[in-house]
């Protein structure tokens, strides 16, 4: 069965890192009562965002630590790391309009080597969080639908996330540590929206690709035929119903959707990058149909 991939690049977590090493300063002035944890948050890849309704939303969690010795350890087998974290309204007069859960198995970037050099990179994805000099940088995505953004009313929302550890639990650290806020601002919809527009594609592409983030694969199926049939020459939307096809074990008809992306990126020439996501995609179907 297809698994999803981890969407979150290597260069994003490399970049974040930097980041958080470069202001850690601020992270133990909003996260006193935990200093040795620190939070980051962005919402779609973003400090801020604006959205229309129905718009999902995917909250990427970092966390990092002070490179104490022995390790930081949270959690352990049976009582993952990540059960701890939360969302909450940074904003005291407001309450989270919406249900959140877990997108896929949070991770580690680990093995970066002192240099920078990302040849020496791995993925981590144990339940036990270990925060020393090889894995310092956990992230976790906690994803809001479209059926639920759909349901938000217009406004300012501000975000936190909240890593909370109870005493006594799995692993040898307790405590609570917070994060920077980021803002999502929801419009009001005041006019009825056509295929043809391009936050409704936009919201359209970005929701079929959370479906897949969620392993809801007959949902991303369904709206991604919704998308060939605006733009049948399109790209994007031929990939993912590969995508979604792959991901329901409809091998032929997943191959026949990626070959049909390949050859409009072959007509169209330049206007396209080398074509790897795709191409991998392709020989992960061979290799299932020829096993069989």
């Amino acid at each position: 069965m297809y698994k999803v991939l981890f969407r979150i690049t290597l260069f994003t977590l490399v970049f974040v890192a930097a980041d958080i090493g470069s202001n850690v300063w601020r992270f133990h002035a909003s996260a006193r009562e935990s200093p040795d944890i620190f939070l980051t948050l962005q919402v779609n890849r973003q400090r801020e965002i604006t959205a229309i309704p129905g718009t999902p939303l995917v909250f990427t969690v970092f966390m990092s630590g002070s490179k104490t010795d022995p390790p930081l350890r949270i959690g352990g087998s049976g009582d993952p790391w990540y059960v701890y974290l939360r969302l909450e309204s940074a904003d005291d007069k407001k309450q989270i309009p919406f249900t959140w859960s877990l997108l896929g198995k949070p991770r580690a970037l680990s093995r970066l080597g002192s240099s920078g050099d990302l040849g020496n990179v791995e993925l981590y994805a144990g339940d036990e969080a270990i925060l020393d000099k090889e894995r310092n940088l956990y992230t976790a995505e906690l994803g809001v639908a479209p059926e639920e953004t759909a349901k938000i009313s217009g406004g300012r929302y501000t975000i936190r996330a909240i890593l909370h550890v109870p005493s006594g639990s799995q692993g040898k650290w307790s405590g609570r540590a917070v994060s920077n806020p980021v803002v999502v601002s929801v419009e009001e919809q005041v006019k009825e929206t056509t295929p043809a527009d391009d936050r409704e594609w936009s919201r359209l592409i970005e929701s079929i690709n959370f479906y897949l983030r969620a392993e809801r694969f007959d949902d991303a199926y369904r709206l991604a035929l919704q998308a060939v049939e605006q733009k049948r020459v399109n790209v994007d939307a031929r990939i993912l119903l590969g995508d979604a096809l792959n991901g329901l074990g409809r091998d032929e008809e997943a191959l026949k959707s990626y070959t049909k992306a390949l050859y409009i990126i072959a007509a169209k020439g330049k206007q396209y990058e080398p074509p790897t996501y795709l191409i991998m995609r392709m020989d992960e179907v061979k290799r299932r149909l020829e096993e069989r």
